[in-house]
């Protein structure tokens, strides 16, 4: 890496906050005190005492044609599980995403060979500093409906939760507000935000996490390059088909006005030449 990219990472390093993916990662699993504190303010109702972590630390070992570079902390407690994942950036696939999360926890909670009746309740979070669905709420929280009795639900033990920054704080936990100021840069002077901050300022320092992090980077600039390439084929075989579709409709339009044209020469030709049969 010559001087000038180093210099331009560097500064991109020391700018990341909470709401980098990857240093949410590094923060939650290297902090489980700071992980249990964000689920209890995400889930109060829940009564989270203890959790631990489900999985190894990850290793960036993922291709660029896979699924993407995942970065959720995945914790437990007791018959519940917790798939927590910072989202900065509203890319309009949020949705989604929640669902391949759940798919990827439910395979995972599974061993091979094991009865699906052991799936376990599941949480799948995620927490970002924009509005998803627009209506100014701090959480959303989904759970599977019958579309004909809201009241009937499908006891699946599948949740997904939505946490917005932007939202309303109105009754929220001083603790979740002064969390949710920090992810939009705003000053605090809250312990547990001084806390979250503390942690990220030593990722921060770690040359190895440094060095993870440019690999991260690297991987999402090669997904957005891969991105872009998709959606350019994508428009361009639209593009086509739809020039095809107008070149047909054209040529249909002119073999009926070529068509029309015959008959009304043959009309015409009748009627200069009355006695013709």
């Amino acid at each position: 890496m010559n001087e000038n990219k180093a210099a331009s990472f560097e500064k991109r390093w020391q700018a990341l906050t909470i709401t980098n993916r990857y240093i949410f990662y590094r923060v939650m699993r290297d902090n489980q005190d700071i992980c249990l504190k964000l689920l209890q303010l995400i889930l109060p109702e829940l009564g989270i005492k203890k959790i631990e972590f489900l999985e190894e630390e990850k290793q960036i070992e993922e291709t660029p044609e896979s699924r993407g570079v995942r970065l959720d902390a995945f914790a437990g407690e007791g018959e519940r599980v917790f798939n927590i994942e910072m989202q900065a950036r509203n890319q309009g696939n949020l949705a989604k995403r929640s669902r391949y999360n759940q798919a990827m926890v439910d395979e995972e909670l599974l061993d091979k060979g094991a009865d699906f009746e052991s799936l376990k309740e599941s949480y799948v979070i995620f927490i970002s500093p924009f509005d998803k669905f627009g209506r100014k709420l701090i959480r959303y929280t989904f759970r599977n409906r019958c579309d004909e009795d809201k009241e009937l639900e499908l006891m699946d033990g599948a949740v997904k939760v939505f946490i917005n920054a932007a939202g309303i704080r109105e009754g929220a936990d001083p603790d979740f507000a002064a969390f949710l100021d920090l992810m939009l840069g705003k000053k605090t002077s809250n312990r547990f935000a001084d806390r979250v901050q503390e942690a990220v300022d030593i990722v921060k320092l770690d040359k190895e996490g440094r060095h993870r992090y440019m690999t991260v980077e690297m991987w999402i600039r090669e997904e957005a390059k891969i991105a872009a390439t998709e959606a350019a084929e994508k428009a361009a075989k639209e593009a086509h088909e739809e020039d095809a579709e107008i070149i047909a409709a054209l040529t249909s339009e002119n073999d009926s006005l070529v068509s029309e044209n015959e008959k009304l020469r043959a009309e015409l030709a009748k009627y200069n030449n009355p006695d013709e049969k």
